[in-house]
């Protein structure tokens, strides 16, 4: 066993996997195997998120004058001892693994201690110091801060999902606004709004409160979401497409199930320069289907008029539907 695979050993299923596979690469992957893996990385969302866990335990194990961490599965080095890819080819690959096809994935970002933000329509991916990752949604900004014994994100703005690295004696803290979402191996999103801030959790259990509060947290299981505005909490239950939803901004795509137009036109508006209006309440109201690229608002106004009947006008920047 290499050493890689055994600081996974007492891991979960899913993290021995991805240990496993990064030792396989260092190796080389012929053609098949790389298919396997491809299967294996896009069977889990969970699974892109340890496999750049084990990816940063294999650099923390290479030499440090190494460049020859882990080749990509197919890719051939230079003939010659050591030789590979350099690191920033293997961390683009990395990010590639950790969140297919996303707006914008072209490297994974480390940061530590210091803050971090996307401009619009971008999603970036970010390996955190202690081994978590965290993918940022359009227009948000986050700052970590890595201590002895705990671990702080604040989400200044915008949306983020956190696969947290299990570290009990570290707790793993997400503050948005006035609530403190505590973890400490799981994986959940937290969205910062204007009237307070939504949470769902993917994976796992996470304990949150009202920073001012002094009252128990609430537990918030996979599969549920909670919402904060104006004092109040509410949770719901989620059915898994409604958390594939919720998450299919990391894919980079709106998926609308019965969301009114006006909803929608928000949601695409936050992703574009180019943007939609709406006007008539009755139109805003109608109920939209389908799912988008979060990049392409015209392919929802094209939608739109084929459904419903109505107009597009298009004014530099902007999509008008009458």
């Amino acid at each position: 066993m290499s050493s890689i695979e055994a600081t996974t050993d007492e891991a979960n299923p899913i993290d021995r996997a991805a240990a496993h596979w990064v030792a396989r690469a260092m190796r080389g992957l012929d053609a098949e195997e790389r298919a396997e893996f491809d299967a294996w990385r896009g069977a889990d969302p969970r699974h892109g998120g340890s496999y750049v866990r084990a990816l940063a335990i294999a650099r923390l194990a290479a030499a440090p004058a190494s460049e020859s961490l882990v080749r990509e599965p197919g890719e051939a080095g230079p003939a010659g001892e050591g030789a590979g890819p350099s690191r920033r080819r293997v961390l683009q690959w990395a990010a590639a693994a950790c969140v297919p096809g996303t707006i914008g994935a072209g490297s994974l970002y480390h940061i530590l201690g210091n803050r971090t933000s996307t401009a619009r329509g971008e999603i970036r991916n970010i390996a955190l110091a202690d081994g978590s990752t965290a993918v940022l949604n359009t227009n948000s900004s986050i700052a970590v801060s890595m201590r002895a014994k705990r671990r702080t994100v604040d989400l200044l703005e915008g949306e983020a999902w956190f696969d947290v690295a299990h570290d009990p004696a570290r707790p793993f803290e997400v503050r948005s606004g006035e609530l403190v979402v505590r973890a400490v191996g799981t994986a959940f999103k937290v969205r910062s709004l204007p009237e307070g801030t939504h949470v769902v959790v993917t994976e796992g259990t996470v304990a949150i409160h009202r920073a001012a509060s002094v009252e128990a947290p609430i537990r918030l299981t996979a599969g549920r979401q909670l919402s904060f505005a104006r004092g109040t909490m509410v949770e719901a239950s989620l059915t898994g497409a409604q958390v594939e939803q919720q998450l299919a901004w990391r894919q980079g795509l709106i998926i609308l199930d019965g969301q009114t137009l006006d909803v929608a036109v928000a949601e695409f508006n936050r992703y574009n320069e180019l943007k939609l209006e709406v006007i008539g309440g009755k139109l805003a109201s109608q109920r939209v289907y389908g799912t988008f690229r979060a990049r392409d608002p015209e392919a929802l106004a094209k939608a739109v008029t084929i459904a419903i009947g109505v107009r597009m006008n298009r004014e530099d920047l902007k999509i008008i539907l009458l």
